[in-house]
């Protein structure tokens, strides 16, 4: 998520359709100081944040988030090697060289993490307040110190479908942990095995990262992290973390990960042993095209081959290389279970699993707990699984539905909850003071949403400063444009400050686009700005077909407009001013200075229909 930064008085902020607008703002890169918050996880990743070729342009279609501009090639070469670098050391190693180039050229300042909170009982123990992971995980861990054999959990939201990948809400994650089970966690920015048998990583002899040759009509994963045949023009990443392009002949030295996943005997909550069936199951399921939601990891499978017992391994495609390869990327289910229509699962098309009440609403259980009762906007109830060791250490769990934060708090300060989530809560000032008191306790944690402020390094790199005399000169800025003072036009020595920008600052609407702005000052010797000329000054600004194709813009259309305050105004037709077609080339003729855009109007499709005639 992102948002305005307030700029101090003197300097313009962008209101936030702007800031936010798929033809402006943040996605355009047209901005100088830009405010907002990355929403983090468990790995780092950052390749798009900070590679050279993730900078957004008109030339990539605007595609990328480095919208800093910055290009490092020390700090590119080791982001992309840490996202291309399945050892976790090595990994390290690389973001280390990130993080001192990043903070040597200062191109963003950090400014705090986003605050979040969980609250529960002082009688409740074993609680993990983590910055990230969800809290219920762990919940077989909990105890408490009263005796007592309930705990209860505040929510201030209800969990909508408990199948797997039917629902992305926090508290349907939490929910399902408590009501199926737990795959692994990823408690402080880390992860733990739970049901997955170890995480099948490198270093634990249960994957390997081999070298191969590829050829033309191979299957490969290309950096546009999709499957493709390998043919000319495709680009891979090379065995050594490199971008290459196929030529169409020879062979490429790529990476081919091979990990084996295993699983811990487990017993659903029907008392039948997981099987490998239940395995074979999720990944069929979590693989059909006309699933519920469909993994993005079954583009990248080579081959899968299942067991011995309760494990698979998974070939991928030359060229995948996921950092977070090492985490179980299917779910299990149920193969065996009977559905109250007489079906068995394994026979069911997973089109219709969102829909089932056995999977949405009761699902079995293969972790510590399962849902024994489910009052819509009341309470879900869940009891020990008798299947499963080790038992729980509280045996009954209640979630109640709460309608606000406030009516959360008050129940758990006079002992009616016993644990609030973070996803229940806002850090207040109420929680603190509860606190205080002994009544609660109450964890402030970092979260891993941190607020920065990015500087747009095309507002500060491409600037030419000259002086001229009063007799004037011209002004090569080997950008796109020449600027020729005439004798007269200051009457003193005067610095010539030209900034280019990718975009303007003010945004466009309606069917005109930016090609490129920029904005001119000027600077007497003793610091006084000079806005008026004696006489005017002569801007000649050239362009390229392709910048007008990649925008759609129509030549003929093009003008050079300045911002009067509150509008863009068009400085053609103006006396000594033309534009030259044939030489993509534009000359105005001014005699203030402020900013100033080339701009023009998109051209807009045409739609040919065919001709009838009736004989």
């Amino acid at each position: 998520m992102a948002r305005p930064l307030r700029h101090p008085a003197g300097t313009r902020a962008y209101p936030g359709l702007n800031w936010f607008g798929a033809e402006s703002g943040l996605l355009r890169r047209d901005f100088e100081l830009g405010a907002f918050a990355w929403a983090w996880q468990a790995d780092p990743g950052g390749r798009t944040l900070y590679a050279c070729d993730q900078i957004p342009t008109a030339e990539n279609g605007w595609s990328g988030q480095n919208y800093m501009g910055w290009c490092n090639p020390t700090a590119s070469s080791a982001i992309i090697a840490a996202n291309n670098t399945l050892l976790r050391q090595d990994r390290i190693n690389h973001y280390a060289i990130v993080q001192t180039e990043f903070a040597r050229d200062m191109v963003s300042l950090p400014l705090f993490n986003r605050i979040s909170s969980e609250a529960w009982s002082r009688h409740l123990s074993g609680v993990t307040a983590s910055p990230t992971g969800y809290s219920l995980a762990s919940a077989a861990n909990w105890e408490r110190d009263d005796g007592g054999t309930t705990i209860v959990v505040g929510f201030t939201q209800q969990p909508d479908n408990l199948l797997e990948r039917a629902s992305w809400q926090a508290v349907t994650f939490d929910a399902r942990h408590l009501a199926k089970g737990v795959y692994y966690t990823e408690y402080h920015y880390d992860y733990q095995p739970v049901l997955q048998d170890g995480l099948s990583t490198i270093e634990a002899g249960l994957a390997q990262n081999a070298t191969v040759n590829v050829t033309a009509g191979d299957r490969v994963y290309s950096i546009e992290a999709e499957p493709v045949t390998l043919a000319a023009g495709v680009k891979v990443i090379d065995a050594d973390g490199n971008e290459v392009t196929y030529s169409g002949t020879g062979t490429i030295a790529t990476k081919q990960l091979t990990v084996r996943y295993r699983l811990k005997n487990y017993r659903w909550s029907d008392g039948v042993a997981g099987s490998l069936a239940d395995i074979r199951l999720g990944v069929q399921a979590e693989c059909d095209p006309d699933t519920w939601r469909r993994s993005s990891v079954c583009d990248a499978i080579q081959q899968t081959t299942f067991g011995p017992g309760l494990e698979y391994t998974i070939t991928y495609l030359p060229g995948y290389q996921f950092p977070l390869y090492h985490l179980l990327p299917f779910g299990v289910y149920p193969a065996h279970q009977v559905l109250s229509d007489g079906r068995v699962l394994a026979d069911v098309p997973p089109r219709e699993w969102a829909t089932l009440p056995e999977l949405a609403e009761r699902p079995l259980s293969f972790g510590p707990y399962m849902l024994a009762e489910w009052v819509r906007d009341d309470h879900m109830t869940f009891v020990a699984n008798p299947y499963h060791t080790p038992a729980p250490k509280v045996g009954r769990i209640v979630i109640r539905f709460f309608s606000s934060q406030d009516e959360a708090i008050d129940a758990l300060v006079n002992g009616d909850v016993d644990f609030l989530p973070a996803y229940a809560l806002f850090p207040n000032q109420r929680l603190a003071d509860e606190a205080a008191t002994g009544q609660i306790n109450v964890a402030f944690i970092p979260s891993p949403t941190w607020e920065h402020i990015d500087m747009n390094l095309d507002r500060y790199t491409a600037v030419v400063a000259r002086p001229l005399p009063p007799a004037g000169g011209v002004i090569q800025t080997g950008m796109n444009a020449t600027i020729t003072v005439p004798n007269g036009a200051v009457n003193e020595t005067t610095t010539f400050v030209y900034n280019h920008n990718a975009m303007p600052v003010q945004p466009f609407s309606g069917a005109e686009k930016a090609v490129s702005g920029f904005s001119l000052q000027a600077v007497t010797a003793s610091g006084q700005s000079v806005t008026q000329f004696a006489v005017p000054i002569t801007i000649q600004i050239d362009y390229t077909d392709d910048e007008l194709a990649a925008r759609s813009i129509l030549e003929e259309t093009l003008n050079v407009a300045y911002w009067d305050g509150s509008r863009w105004r068009n400085l053609l037709p103006c006396a000594g001013c033309s534009h030259d077609l044939a030489a993509n080339r534009i000359i105005v003729v001014i005699e203030h200075l402020t900013e100033f855009a080339l701009k023009g109007v998109v051209e807009r499709a045409r739609l040919y229909l065919p001709i009838i005639n009736r004989s």
